[in-house]
């Protein structure tokens, strides 16, 4: 775990504070900062924590086209199980050409506990497209030896309600396994749909640097889900965000 985050702070510092100083017209170092509280903890379909709620810090560096970011997950896996303590470290660059838009990266996925899950370093590449419902292709694949992959294609859709305060979000998902899942269980299709994933979120800008918002999500399994017994769910997420 220290390796990869040293690996990847250390690319982030160089990147963002290292080249020569900016010109007044570049632009400048940008922070975001949150904070959620989650009725699960859903990755790629799977409860990670038994039906248990999670605490989601997170914190994003950007400047220009390049982002470090962190986030963390923490709970307790069943009622009254183990405590669960994931810190996960990525670094990624966005280009954009008209109104396609790809972003390359990496990410690494640390855990302090349970003390005996083995740290993962994953790739990834999202194109996006600027037009109605923003559809977006999302590739992910495991760099440190795992093996398999996940792929999700997802569109989205903002309503405003009240001027520039208040709006609703809109999102849908499906996701795909390239063998990940099949190694992970060691059971299944070793390819096929994962998940689906529905969501609807109410974002409240109360101040120019602070927002608050309100998720609903429906997380439904698919092949590969029901296969190692996942089952649908719905559940709810409110936090709060900070940028500067």
């Amino acid at each position: 775990m220290r390796r990869f985050k040293g690996i990847l702070c250390f690319c982030a510092a160089a990147a963002l504070w290292g080249a020569p100083a900016a010109r007044a017209e570049e632009p400048g170092v940008e922070l975001e900062a949150g904070f959620d509280y989650s009725g699960r903890y859903i990755f790629r379909g799977v409860d990670l924590l038994g039906r248990r709620p999670a605490l989601l810090p997170r914190l994003t560096v950007t400047r220009g086209g390049l982002s470090a970011y962190y986030e963390g997950y923490g709970g307790e896996i069943g009622r009254g199980g183990p405590d669960y303590e994931e810190h996960d470290f990525g670094i990624e660059y966005g280009l954009t050409a008209g109104r396609l838009s790809l972003t390359l990266g990496s990410v690494a996925y640390t855990y302090r506990k349970p003390v005996d899950y083995e740290d993962e370093l994953e790739i990834y590449a999202v194109s996006d497209l600027d037009v109605p419902l923003s559809p977006a292709l999302s590739v992910y694949y495991d760099a440190k030896g795992f093996g398999g992959g996940y792929a999700s294609l997802e569109v989205s859709h903002e309503l405003p309600l009240v001027a520039d305060r208040l709006s609703l979000g809109l999102a849908g998902s499906l996701g795909y396994d390239l063998g990940y899942y099949s190694d992970v269980y060691g059971t299944g299709p070793s390819r096929g749909w994962n998940d689906a994933r529905l969501g609807a979120d109410l974002a409240w800008q109360a101040f120019p640097a602070v927002s608050f918002h309100l998720l609903a999500e429906r997380s439904i399994a698919l092949d590969v889900m029901d296969a190692v017994g996942e089952r649908d769910q719905t559940f709810y997420t409110v936090g709060t965000a900070l940028s500067f």
